[in-house]
């Protein structure tokens, strides 16, 4: 029987991962978990009073014998169908202390246009800027990120060409890297030697963390469970849904830093 995530692959870059946490907490390394997440408009607990015709929803009341003209039923609509449109997203990090509450971003965005690349990459500018002028120029800074996609964008020297490329284009990468090849070989054979002398990957994230001496730690693939900011942000959610009372944006905002302000440390 295959267990997931038991591959070699994820069990080496565990190791890896741990090796260069273990090696940043040895030297005192001041480290901070990245994550966003998102909420709608609409965020409420599951199962709730609602009225007998099906409108309002009313909390739970607290006198005991029959409640007239109520029943409970279990509210499963999707978010997205019952409250179209707007959502917040909510990019920040954590530490053993809180979140860090300078550099938190919320905005508003629907649910096919959230973060991208370019504002995640402006985002981490910032923040290291940030961390490095209130810690000062001798820690080391970490910052811990997952592998989605606006946090790996290659920057535009290090990316191999692909097949959706002509031929020219191909030729043009391979000449300006002084790179040998036959004029008669066919693009496929092209991109074969491309690959061959592909550079090492760089990351436009980790390029703009380099500027403030801020270093940049993946988490290994499909390893979400190992980022401790996912605990924080399903407390958000509750929190959010146990006090949402108006079901608008402009709420669930609010309740937002209400509940990011109040987590500290220990």
């Amino acid at each position: 029987m295959k267990i997931p995530l038991d591959d070699i692959s994820f069990i080496a870059a565990r190791a890896r991962y741990f090796r260069i946490l273990d090696e940043l907490r040895a030297d005192n390394a001041i480290i901070f978990y990245q994550d966003e997440t998102w909420s709608n408009a609409g965020d409420e607990k599951r199962s709730i009073w609602i009225a007998e015709g099906g409108s309002g929803r009313l909390k739970k009341s607290d006198t005991k014998g029959e409640i007239e003209k109520m029943i409970i039923y279990l509210h499963t609509i999707l978010l997205n169908q019952s409250f179209p449109g707007k959502r917040l997203t909510i990019n920040g990090i954590i530490n053993e202390m809180g979140f860090h509450l300078d550099s938190l971003d919320i905005f508003t965005c629907d649910a096919e246009h959230t973060m991208d690349a370019s504002r995640f990459t402006k985002w981490i500018t910032e923040t290291c800027f940030k961390l490095r002028k209130q810690y000062g120029n001798k820690p080391r800074i970490c910052l811990v990120i997952d592998n989605a996609t606006w946090h790996n964008q290659q920057t535009d020297d290090s990316k191999v060409p692909t097949r959706s490329l002509r031929k020219v284009t191909i030729q043009n990468w391979l000449d300006q890297r002084n790179i040998e090849y036959e004029p008669v070989l066919t693009k496929a054979e092209l991109l074969e030697i491309a690959v061959k002398f592909a550079p090492p990957r760089r990351y436009k994230v980790d390029e703009a963390a380099q500027r403030f001496n801020v270093e940049i730690l993946r988490l290994p693939v499909k390893h979400s469970a190992l980022n401790p900011i996912e605990l924080a942000w399903a407390g958000l959610k509750n929190y959010i849904r146990d006090n949402n009372m108006n079901f608008r944006l402009v709420d669930v905002h609010n309740l937002t830093m209400e509940y990011l302000a109040a987590v500290d440390g220990p």
